[in-house]
């Protein structure tokens, strides 16, 4: 199956705080993703948010979860800098621990490391579907 291209890839810095563990990553990245980057203001005009295995540059050839937007093209949204997105997130961050992310973690639909590596992305990204 082709990867769908047009995700911008965004960057959280979790992985060390989470000591580099997959199953731990995907749960603060999922609740990063409802928390953060799909609000609704933002999701209501089309940005979604995905995880997905990727390799990082800090640790080369090896795969990871991350995390990918789909920023919408339309007149509606206007510009969107991921930015915003991070420095919310920064500044959640000095008065948080990224150990309180895996307390409001849902793992109820939640795929694991090997889960997530074989349906590519979390949430299911549709227009894989008709690919």
């Amino acid at each position: 199956m082709a990867k769908p291209k047009g995700y911008t890839s965004i960057e959280f810095n979790v992985y060390e705080a989470l000591d580099w563990d997959r199953d731990q990553i995907i749960l603060a990245l999922d609740v990063i993703r409802k928390k953060f980057c799909e609000t609704q203001d933002l999701a209501r005009h089309g940005l979604s948010a995905h995880i997905m295995p990727r390799e990082l540059p800090q640790k080369e050839g090896e795969l990871y979860p991350v995390m990918g937007l789909v920023i919408p093209n339309s007149k509606y949204f206007g510009y969107f800098d991921t930015h915003s997105i991070t420095s919310l997130f920064d500044a959640w961050k000095r008065s948080h621990q990224i150990s309180e992310l895996l307390d409001e973690a849902s793992v109820v639909g939640i795929p694991s490391w090997q889960q997530l590596l074989e349906q590519e992305t979390y949430p299911v990204d549709p227009r894989t579907l008709y690919s």
